[in-house]
Protein backbone atom coordinates (compact mmCIF):
# COMPACT_ATOMS: atom_id res chain seq x y z
CA UNK A 1 0.00 0.00 0.00
CA UNK A 2 2.84 2.39 0.86
CA UNK A 3 4.37 2.42 -2.63
CA UNK A 4 1.16 2.09 -4.65
CA UNK A 5 0.85 5.27 -6.76
CA UNK A 6 -2.89 5.73 -6.18
CA UNK A 7 -2.65 5.67 -2.39
CA UNK A 8 -3.14 9.20 -1.01
CA UNK A 9 -1.53 10.48 2.19
CA UNK A 10 -4.97 10.66 3.82
CA UNK A 11 -5.49 6.94 3.04
CA UNK A 12 -2.07 6.11 4.52
CA UNK A 13 -2.97 8.01 7.72
CA UNK A 14 -6.37 6.26 7.96
CA UNK A 15 -4.90 2.76 7.74
CA UNK A 16 -2.07 3.62 10.14
CA UNK A 17 1.00 3.46 7.91
CA UNK A 18 3.75 6.06 7.66
CA UNK A 19 2.98 9.21 5.72
CA UNK A 20 6.18 10.17 3.94
CA UNK A 21 7.39 13.74 3.95
CA UNK A 22 7.36 15.33 0.52
CA UNK A 23 10.24 17.68 1.46
CA UNK A 24 13.03 15.12 1.85
CA UNK A 25 16.32 15.69 3.66
CA UNK A 26 16.95 15.90 7.38
CA UNK A 27 15.53 19.35 8.01
CA UNK A 28 18.56 20.27 10.11
CA UNK A 29 21.07 22.78 8.74
CA UNK A 30 24.72 21.67 8.77
CA UNK A 31 26.50 22.39 12.06
CA UNK A 32 30.06 21.36 11.17
CA UNK A 33 32.56 23.05 8.86
CA UNK A 34 34.49 21.77 5.87
CA UNK A 35 38.24 21.33 6.19
CA UNK A 36 40.06 22.28 2.99
CA UNK A 37 43.49 21.37 1.63
CA UNK A 38 44.89 23.04 -1.49
CA UNK A 39 47.27 21.19 -3.84
CA UNK A 40 49.44 23.70 -5.73
CA UNK A 41 51.76 21.23 -7.46
CA UNK A 42 50.59 22.09 -11.00
CA UNK A 43 51.14 25.37 -12.81
CA UNK A 44 48.09 27.72 -12.82
CA UNK A 45 45.93 25.05 -11.18
CA UNK A 46 44.69 24.52 -7.63
CA UNK A 47 43.07 21.26 -6.60
CA UNK A 48 40.90 21.58 -3.49
CA UNK A 49 40.18 18.52 -1.40
CA UNK A 50 37.83 18.87 1.51
CA UNK A 51 36.27 16.78 4.26
CA UNK A 52 34.13 17.35 7.33
CA UNK A 53 35.75 18.59 10.53
CA UNK A 54 34.09 15.77 12.50
CA UNK A 55 35.64 13.11 10.21
CA UNK A 56 38.84 14.70 8.87
CA UNK A 57 40.38 11.45 7.57
CA UNK A 58 37.36 10.63 5.39
CA UNK A 59 36.03 12.57 2.42
CA UNK A 60 32.46 11.86 3.42
CA UNK A 61 30.00 14.74 3.69
CA UNK A 62 27.74 15.08 6.73
CA UNK A 63 24.31 13.50 6.50
CA UNK A 64 21.79 15.69 4.66
CA UNK A 65 24.48 17.74 2.91
CA UNK A 66 24.41 18.23 -0.86
CA UNK A 67 27.94 19.62 -1.13
CA UNK A 68 30.19 22.53 -0.29
CA UNK A 69 29.85 26.09 -1.52
CA UNK A 70 33.30 27.27 -2.61
CA UNK A 71 34.15 31.00 -2.61
CA UNK A 72 37.46 32.48 -3.77
CA UNK A 73 39.21 35.85 -3.58
CA UNK A 74 42.45 36.76 -5.37
CA UNK A 75 44.91 39.26 -3.95
CA UNK A 76 48.39 40.42 -4.80
CA UNK A 77 51.15 38.73 -2.83
CA UNK A 78 51.79 41.82 -0.65
CA UNK A 79 48.11 42.57 0.09
CA UNK A 80 46.54 41.58 3.42
CA UNK A 81 44.15 38.61 3.40
CA UNK A 82 40.50 39.46 2.68
CA UNK A 83 38.03 39.55 5.52
CA UNK A 84 34.78 37.63 5.63
CA UNK A 85 32.05 40.20 6.24
CA UNK A 86 28.70 39.21 7.65
CA UNK A 87 25.56 41.24 7.05
CA UNK A 88 22.22 41.36 8.78
CA UNK A 89 21.19 39.80 12.06
CA UNK A 90 21.97 36.18 11.23
CA UNK A 91 25.71 35.46 11.38
CA UNK A 92 25.43 32.89 8.60
CA UNK A 93 24.79 35.59 5.99
CA UNK A 94 27.81 36.33 3.82
CA UNK A 95 28.39 39.66 2.15
CA UNK A 96 30.55 39.65 -0.96
CA UNK A 97 31.27 43.34 -1.39
CA UNK A 98 34.70 44.96 -1.29
CA UNK A 99 35.53 47.16 1.64
CA UNK A 100 37.99 49.98 2.07
CA UNK A 101 40.77 49.33 4.54
CA UNK A 102 43.62 51.84 4.99
CA UNK A 103 42.65 53.46 1.68
CA UNK A 104 43.21 50.22 -0.28
CA UNK A 105 40.30 48.12 -1.56
CA UNK A 106 40.34 44.57 -0.25
CA UNK A 107 39.38 41.82 -2.71
CA UNK A 108 35.82 40.53 -2.64
CA UNK A 109 35.04 36.84 -2.36
CA UNK A 110 33.20 35.53 -5.39
CA UNK A 111 31.19 32.35 -5.71
CA UNK A 112 33.15 29.62 -7.50
CA UNK A 113 31.03 26.44 -7.41
CA UNK A 114 29.11 23.90 -5.36
CA UNK A 115 31.15 20.72 -5.22
CA UNK A 116 29.40 17.50 -4.31
CA UNK A 117 32.29 15.02 -4.44
CA UNK A 118 34.92 16.46 -2.09
CA UNK A 119 37.25 17.83 -4.77
CA UNK A 120 37.36 20.86 -7.03
CA UNK A 121 39.90 22.14 -9.54
CA UNK A 122 40.39 25.85 -10.13
CA UNK A 123 42.18 27.08 -13.24
CA UNK A 124 43.90 30.45 -13.35
CA UNK A 125 45.13 32.65 -16.19
CA UNK A 126 48.77 33.65 -16.65
CA UNK A 127 47.83 37.18 -15.55
CA UNK A 128 46.78 35.74 -12.17
CA UNK A 129 50.10 33.91 -11.63
CA UNK A 130 51.91 34.95 -8.47
CA UNK A 131 48.73 36.12 -6.73
CA UNK A 132 47.36 34.52 -3.61
CA UNK A 133 44.02 32.71 -3.78
CA UNK A 134 41.94 32.64 -0.60
CA UNK A 135 39.23 29.98 -0.28
CA UNK A 136 36.23 29.94 2.08
CA UNK A 137 33.82 26.99 2.12
CA UNK A 138 30.59 26.07 3.86
CA UNK A 139 28.29 23.07 3.66
CA UNK A 140 25.02 23.35 1.72
CA UNK A 141 22.17 21.05 2.76
CA UNK A 142 19.77 19.34 0.39
CA UNK A 143 17.20 21.96 1.43
CA UNK A 144 19.47 24.89 0.61
CA UNK A 145 20.46 25.70 4.20
CA UNK A 146 24.07 26.64 4.84
CA UNK A 147 26.40 25.83 7.69
CA UNK A 148 29.25 27.74 9.32
CA UNK A 149 32.24 28.98 7.31
CA UNK A 150 35.48 27.04 7.14
CA UNK A 151 38.82 28.51 8.05
CA UNK A 152 40.10 30.55 5.11
CA UNK A 153 42.73 28.60 3.16
CA UNK A 154 45.40 30.47 1.20
CA UNK A 155 47.59 29.28 -1.69
CA UNK A 156 49.83 31.04 -4.19
CA UNK A 157 49.04 30.59 -7.87
CA UNK A 158 52.19 28.96 -9.29
CA UNK A 159 53.52 30.59 -12.46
Amino acid sequence: MQSYFATADADRANIGITVRSSRGGTGVPPVTRPLVRVDTSRRLLHTLRFSDESTPTRRRKPYGVLGAEVWVALAAAHDPPPLLRFAGVASSEFRVTSSEENGEPTPAFRFLAVSTDGTLQTDFTTAEAGQTAYYALRWLSTRGETGPWSEVAAATVAA
